[in-house]
């Protein structure tokens, strides 16, 4: 018999107000520190099935969160906001979640934020 590791956070799920918590202080505190975007510039909007969502606009001069309305995110990242909250820290894996258009952003985002 094989056995799997499975991570702390397998199958628990964060409460609803928690999470929401969660992944707003993630990209306004957490992925504002981390300075300039070493990759190609891109808009990417994380959507909560509670409701919340947040676009930020990565780019050379850092992180801008809820940019102008001057374009559609090139990544839209769904999920419950503990799933959304669990896979930004790496506590579960990405394809926990749902990613629309350019899943590479997301891939780089999450190298990016493990860098600091």
């Amino acid at each position: 018999m094989r056995m799997t590791r499975r991570s702390p956070s397998a199958g628990r799920r964060l409460p609803a107000a928690v999470a929401v918590d969660g992944v707003a202080e993630f990209v306004s505190v957490g992925m504002a520190s981390l300075g300039k975007w070493p990759h190609r510039p891109a808009r990417v909007a994380f959507t909560a099935v509670e409701g919340p969502s947040w676009v930020v606009d990565l780019s050379p001069a850092g992180v801008q969160l809820d940019p102008a309305a001057s374009g559609e995110p090139v990544t839209t990242v769904h999920g419950a906001a503990s799933d959304l909250v669990l896979a930004l820290y790496k506590r579960i894996p990405a394809d926990a979640v749902r990613v629309d258009g350019d899943r590479s952003v997301f891939t780089e985002l999450l190298g990016w934020s493990a860098t600091e």
